[in-house]
């Protein structure tokens, strides 16, 4: 609701402005001011993408959609983009032309009237539209609100050029309205470029992802949780799976208890419907004397190199280590390979009877 509500605020301001500032622009014969007009009304277009999309996001989970249509507003952001990108061009295609060919312009009080009004209203809309982007984690009303942002920005560059044309040959419209039109290109690219990596997926923030293994792992009867995975639905639905590990000879009565507990505090902290698997491990003193040999091999080659999942298979020649080895992104297949047998090496100088069974993965938190 809150998307909606600043989309209808977003076309009711930037309407009002489109038609201002084309007036102003045509009366002053400024292609820089005309330029801003047109920018608007792609906002005008931005906006009701908008609230379009915020309908939409909202539509309650289906058989087609079980995890919702959150989504969609990136998608919807997506397309605000490439429209700013669009408008850009033609902003672009404009200015050149002033500038191949300048039409002298005049300048009034009620030009800087129209202009120094519209310079405070969208300084209210950047704040209006940051404070809910913020609220809610909404991409579309942060969009919304760097487009506002940058526009305060044009207007002001277009004051100064204004107060400069009269006074100079230099076709300082024509060159304003190339700074605007390569503004609201960035601008555009800025926001298509955060909705195509959202879709994409990213890691969830680290304050998130603390916040959910820390709870986790405060769980009566928890050792430690790893391989946490948080998959983004739209702004504030989150889905997310952890492994904690717990001692093999626990209560499974219990330690269900406490799980179910966990999962329920995760939503009603933070919003995540988080699902928690079970890893059951050995404390006994030479599992965990084992553990500690293999951590500090792996620490010696890499200090942020971690393990978990261990256990061993027991044997008078042979001892089977298993362990999963968490390495940071960026590993090749061929790098993998090599940190295995380097891992393997160095843990049979340790001992010859160790044979590792390694799994090297990398964390997606």
């Amino acid at each position: 609701k809150y998307t909606a509500l600043c989309g209808i605020v977003g076309i009711l301001g930037n309407l009002f402005s489109f038609v201002a500032k084309l007036i102003i622009g045509l009366v002053f014969s400024s292609i820089a001011i005309v330029s801003d007009a047109f920018n608007n009304l792609g906002d005008v277009i931005n906006s009701s993408v908008s609230v379009f999309s915020a309908k939409i996001s909202n539509k309650r989970a289906d058989r087609e959609h079980p995890f919702g249509h959150g989504r969609f507003e990136y998608v919807a952001s997506l397309v605000v983009g490439f429209l700013i990108i669009f408008m850009a061009v033609e902003l672009l295609r404009e200015a050149i032309a002033k500038i191949i060919n300048p039409v002298p312009i005049a300048t009034g009080f009620i030009l800087y009237l129209v202009l120094g009004f519209y310079i405070l209203l969208k300084l209210w809309m950047f704040l209006y539209n940051r404070y809910y982007a913020r609220k809610i984690n909404s991409s579309v009303l942060r969009a919304a609100a760097i487009d506002s942002f940058n526009d305060i920005l044009i207007t002001f560059a277009i004051i100064v050029c204004m107060i400069i044309a009269p006074h100079t040959t230099f076709p300082v419209d024509g060159i304003a309205g190339l700074v605007v039109a390569l503004v609201v290109a960035y601008s555009g690219y800025k926001v298509a470029k955060e909705a195509i990596v959202t879709l994409l997926g990213t890691p969830p923030s680290a304050e998130l992802s603390n916040n959910i293994t820390k709870l986790v792992k405060s769980g009566e009867g928890i050792i430690d949780a790893h391989d946490l995975i948080v998959h983004n639905y739209g702004p504030g639905c989150y889905f997310a799976s952890i492994h904690a590990e717990v001692k093999e000879t626990v209560n499974l009565v219990a330690i269900h208890e406490v799980i179910d507990a966990l999962e329920n505090e995760a939503y009603e902290r933070y919003k995540v419907e988080l699902t928690i698997h079970l890893d059951p491990i050995s404390t006994s003193p030479i599992v965990l004397q084992r553990k500690e040999e293999v951590l500090a091999v792996v620490k010696k080659i890499n200090p942020v190199f971690d393990i978990h999942d261990f256990r061993f298979i027991d044997g008078n020649k042979q001892i089977n280590l298993l362990f999963d080895l968490v390495v940071p992104y960026g590993f090749s297949e061929e790098k993998i390979e090599a940190l295995r047998e380097e891992v393997t090496k160095r843990l049979k100088e340790l001992d010859p009877r160790y044979f590792p069974k390694i799994k090297i993965e990398s964390r997606y938190s």
